[in-house]
């Protein structure tokens, strides 16, 4: 089973550096953090690729899932975690033209005016928890999360500054 973890854990990781900013390797510039990190924008034929849903996929919106706003923010975040392995939290702003497109393709007579924002923590949780399950992905555990972090460390101390 594959673990995936919040961004949090980089937090973590410079807690227990002294004056991270300052030690810090400057190895992705904002424009390429932003392209692995950030959400995923998608041209027309990513946005079809991405957005596409399968019969499982199609079962849990069906029958899982209530409300267009609940719908929507499943698939868009399906998405975005199908191209990235990663979930955003964002507004229906940020991501307007691939809300509009699955509106178009799997919402019909949804009016994305009457949709919300922002959706909420519980619906986003259970989301999460759908996506991960679909692709065989869990949580990070609290272990894991510390091995993680010893990983880190140990390898921030093998070469904390190469030459």
């Amino acid at each position: 089973m594959n673990v995936i973890y919040c961004t949090d854990f980089m937090k973590d990781i410079e807690s227990h550096v002294k004056n991270p900013s300052e030690r810090r390797l400057r190895i992705l510039s904002a424009t390429e953090q932003e392209s692995v990190y950030g959400i995923p924008a998608f041209n027309t034929k990513e946005r079809k690729h991405y957005f596409k849903i399968s019969a499982l996929e199609k079962d849990i919106f069906d029958t899982e899932l209530k409300g267009h706003a609940s719908k929507l923010y499943f698939v868009l975040m399906l998405g975005y975690f199908k191209a990235s392995h990663q979930f955003f939290h964002y507004t229906l702003s940020m991501v307007r033209e691939d809300a509009e497109y699955i509106i178009s393709k799997y919402l019909q007579q949804a009016d994305i005016a009457a949709i919300d924002e922002k959706v909420g923590k519980k619906a986003r949780r259970n989301h999460y928890t759908k996506i991960l399950k679909l692709f065989s992905f869990r949580f990070a555990k609290h272990e894991d999360r510390n091995k993680m972090t010893q990983k880190a460390e140990d390898t921030i101390s093998i070469d904390a500054n190469p030459k």
